[in-house]
């Protein structure tokens, strides 16, 4: 049985060293449970979808260093935009199985939520290179649970909620006491718990999410 396991969904692209280069990288650094770089989001041909340019993932890290726990978790609820797509991942086999699996139950979320618990529990590499694409289109689960009402890429919805609300008793459960983790959560679920108060702290994020894409489109990061 292959001691790695990589995912790609139906939409999305391996570069061609994608494999080669993230099974190097977990050679070279025995502890790294998981490795993950940059992906490129790509906008299918002739569709406009968000801001209709292509653009690499920001990584919120400096690259090419092993993270310990949890300090990427750390990152993820200050800044869901350094999200690591599953297209960008190669994580140990005993490591995804200690995990566990996606919550098949969610709809949406349930990467982040598996994400979560690997970031909380092991070492990570991030790697500076772009290893694969992530595709940008009106189809995709996001987009339609966007058209449907049901979710804001920029705002407070109940899945975001339902989901940091399960990270929240996750930690509990495993007695996580990272002040730093704990705050960022706390901040997160503010929005939800106390809006009156966060509203304008969530418009400027908003704001600086689009304008960081914006920067990112004009300079061809």
């Amino acid at each position: 049985m292959a001691p790695y396991v990589s995912f790609l969904d139906a939409d999305d692209i391996y570069l061609p060293f994608k494999l080669e280069q993230q099974v190097a990288l977990l050679d070279a650094h025995p502890r790294a449970g998981m490795v993950y770089g940059k992906h490129l989001y790509w906008h299918s041909p002739g569709v406009a979808v968000g801001p209709g340019e292509d653009y690499a993932s920001p990584l919120g890290v400096p690259p090419n260093q092993l993270y310990e726990p949890p300090a990427l978790l750390r990152l993820l609820l200050r800044d869901e935009d350094t999200h690591a797509a599953n297209c960008s991942v190669m994580i140990r086999r005993d490591v995804c199985e200690a995990v566990g699996g996606f919550d098949e139950g969610v709809e949406l979320y349930e990467d982040t939520m598996w994400l979560a618990r690997v970031l909380h529990s092991h070492p990570v590499f991030v790697s500076g290179d772009c290893t694969s694409v992530y595709r940008l289109h009106p189809d995709s689960s996001c987009r339609r649970a966007e058209a449907a009402g049901v979710f804001d890429s920029y705002g407070p919805n109940a899945a975001e909620r339902a989901y940091l609300e399960w990270l929240e008793q996750y930690l509990d459960e495993v007695g996580e006491q990272d002040a730093g983790v704990r705050t960022a959560l706390s901040h997160r679920l503010d929005v939800y718990r106390r809006p009156r108060l966060h509203a304008a702290r969530a418009q400027a994020s908003a704001g600086l999410r689009r304008a960081r894409r914006a920067v990112g489109v004009a300079l061809g990061r």
